[in-house]
């Protein structure tokens, strides 16, 4: 059995010891783990005995929304993302990544999937201070008219072609030209 003392460890070092011939890790008194998040995440799930409260110091880069979701399901009580340079994922999975996180970084990007968006997703994330949002993939965006305008404005980036799917409901004359001027391509 391998017990860790209290202090900060690095992920890539957690993970080093659970290829060796340790049959069991206990991790317990770790205070902070450093890494990227795909290590801290793995180094989570190597260790036979995690920590009941512990900080995930992520180091530069770009990480996925869900991986951010996985990490915040664990005994990690702070989240630092200081140092994170993007996130990628759906609106709404970065929305959710955000909010999970103690520290965000001062300023970084966000890059959506090709995928479906919901329209409040997107000015939400728009509404983030720091954030550029690169939405260049996305190939529909749903919701009434004004929020589909909204998310327009909202990103850096827009996509090139997407469809538009509009909610039941009135729409104004002038809303929808200002749509028909954006790159849907479909309305």
């Amino acid at each position: 059995t391998a017990t860790l003392a209290a202090g900060t460890v690095a992920a890539a070092d957690l993970t080093t010891l659970a290829g060796t011939t340790a049959d069991t890790i206990n991790a317990a008194a770790i205070t902070e783990i450093t890494g990227t998040l795909a290590a801290i995440n793995t180094a989570i799930g190597n260790a036979d005995t995690n920590p009941t409260t512990y900080t995930a110091t992520l180091a530069a880069g770009t990480v996925a929304a869900a991986d951010l979701t996985t990490l915040a399901g664990t005994t990690a009580d702070t989240i630092n993302a200081a140092a994170i340079t993007e996130i990628t994922g759906t609106a709404a999975a970065i929305n959710t990544a955000i909010a999970l996180m103690n520290t965000v970084p001062a300023g970084y990007t966000v890059t959506l999937a090709a995928a479906s968006e919901v329209a409040t997703d997107l000015t939400t994330l728009g509404g983030q201070a720091g954030i550029t949002v690169v939405a260049d993939a996305i190939t529909e965006i749903t919701g009434t008219l004004s929020n589909i305008n909204s998310a327009i404005t909202a990103m850096a980036d827009a996509p090139t072609t997407y469809t538009a799917t509009l909610a039941a409901g009135a729409v104004a004359a002038a809303d929808l030209t200002t749509l028909a001027g954006t790159t849907a391509d479909t309305i």
